[in-house]
C-alpha cells in the first residue's frame, strides 16, 4: 500500500513539473518574439533599421543639430532614413545630436590649435588623442596614420581640450559624446 501511495505522489509531482516546464517554454517564446521585434525595428542607438511606414512619426537631427519630430511621408524622409537620421524617441535623437556636437567640438579645437598639421592626411610622428576610460584620458599615437582619431600636436593641447570639454559639458554628457553608456 505504501508503494502505491508513493507512486501516486511521485506521479503528481512529475505532472506539476511538466506543467511548469511548459509554462516556462511558452514564456521564453514570448520573450524571444518581443526581442526579435525590437531587434528588427530599432538599433541600439535608436535609429530605425527598416524603412518606416508612411504616416509613422519619428525624430531627426536637422543641419543645425536641432532635434525635430516629423511624420514619414516623402523623399526627404527616405534620405534621412538612409543616413541613419530617423530615431524612435526624442531622447535617442538628442543623445546623437550631443555626440555629434561634442565630437565636432574636439575636431574644431584640433584644427584650430594644431600648427598647420592635418592628422587626417599626413603620417604622424607622435600625436595625442582624447578617449574615455575611467574619465577623459590622453592616448599617444606613434608614427603612422591616426586611425580615425582626432589628434593634437602636443599633450598640452589635448589637456587644454579636455579642460574645455569639462567646462562645457557635465560627466554624463561627456560619456554620451564618447559613446560610453
Amino acid at each position: 500500500m505504501d508503494n502505491k501511495e508513493e507512486l501516486k505522489r511521485s506521479l503528481a509531482e512529475e505532472e506539476q513539473r511538466a506543467k511548469d516546464s511548459l509554462a516556462n517554454v511558452e514564456k521564453m517564446k514570448k520573450q524571444l518574439e518581443e526581442l526579435n521585434k525590437k531587434e528588427v525595428e530599432v538599433s541600439a542607438t535608436g535609429c530605425f533599421l527598416k524603412q518606416l511606414d508612411y504616416g509613422k512619426n519619428y525624430f531627426y537631427i536637422s543641419h543645425t543639430n536641432v532635434v525635430s519630430d516629423y511624420m514619414f511621408t516623402q523623399s526627404s524622409d527616405k534620405e534621412r532614413f538612409n543616413i541613419n537620421n530617423c530615431f524612435s524617441t526624442r531622447e535617442q535623437a538628442e543623445q546623437e545630436a550631443l555626440r555629434r556636437e561634442g565630437q565636432e567640438f574636439i575636431r574644431r579645437c584640433a584644427m584650430l590649435w594644431n600648427k598647420g598639421n592635418d592628422w587626417r592626411k599626413a603620417l604622424v610622428e607622435q600625436k595625442f588623442h582624447i578617449y574615455y576610460g575611467c574619465g577623459l584620458m590622453i592616448g599617444t599615437m606613434s608614427s603612422g596614420l591616426s586611425y580615425g582619431n582626432i589628434c593634437f600636436d602636443s599633450i598640452n593641447l589635448a589637456e587644454r581640450c579636455i579642460a574645455e570639454l569639462k567646462a562645457k559639458y557635465n560627466e554624463e554628457q561627456i560619456k554620451t559624446i564618447f559613446g560610453v553608456i
